[in-house]
Parts: structure tokens; sequence; C-alpha cells
């Protein structure tokens, strides 16, 4: 599934406000690519990643973007904003089932880290 922006994944804390699970809109937008270099700029980060597009879905037709479930998991593995990453799940519990995020967990978060390290076990 590719989209406007050739082998790009817009992902992390950018999805999270795409999918309206955080009121914060970060800048600069951080994209996923398979390129090996880490390009920043004033309005996008490209990120080195292997690419993958399961677990993304196109937004407008155009943008791919990482769902949400694979979005709230690679904030967790990536040991992103502990509040960002409450936010995001207190707003994706109040309309999605806990299953859809244990059913990709073991894909994106390392066992390393787990949900009690942000505390985001009492939300669940």
């Amino acid at each position: 599934m590719k989209g406007l922006i050739p082998d790009g994944i817009i992902c992390l804390e950018t999805a999270t406000s795409i999918h309206g699970l955080t009121t914060c809109m970060p800048s600069p937008v951080l994209l996923y690519t398979p390129y090996h270099k880490e390009l920043r700029g004033n309005f996008i980060c490209m990120i080195p990643h292997k690419i993958d597009y399961e677990d993304t879905e196109l937004i407008t037709g155009k943008l791919c973007v990482t769902n949400k479930e694979r979005t709230i998991c690679e904030m967790i593995a990536e040991e992103h904003s502990d509040s960002l990453i409450v936010e995001a799940l207190e707003n994706y519990l109040m309309e999605n089932p806990v299953e859809n995020l244990y059913r990709i967990s073991d894909k994106y978060v390392d066992r390393k880290r787990s949900l009690s390290k942000t505390g985001c076990d009492k939300l669940i």
C-alpha cells in the first residue's frame, strides 16, 4: 500500500495526531522511509526504518499512516513521551477493545518495556 509519499509511512507522534488520539500536533512530521540516513528538516523528519505496509492504512486515499494499534505499540517500543502514550491509550480505549492492541503488541513492543513502566497497565 503506497501513498502520496513514495515508500514513506507517517508514524509515531504524527500518526497519533492524525488518528485523533492526541491533542498534540508534532512538528516536524515524522515519516518512516527505507533510506539509510535520518533526514531532518523544519517540516519533515525521515526516519530510517524497514518499510512494512502491514498494519497501515491510507488516509484520504493518499497518505500511508500506521494504524492506531501499531502507532500506540511503536510509541511504547520507541519509549516516546509517557504522557503522550497515556493520552493516546485513554482516547483509543474509549472506542476500541484492548484486544486489538494485544493482537499486534508482540510484533512491535519489546518485552523489556512493559505497559506497567508507563503506568498504562492501570488503564487496561
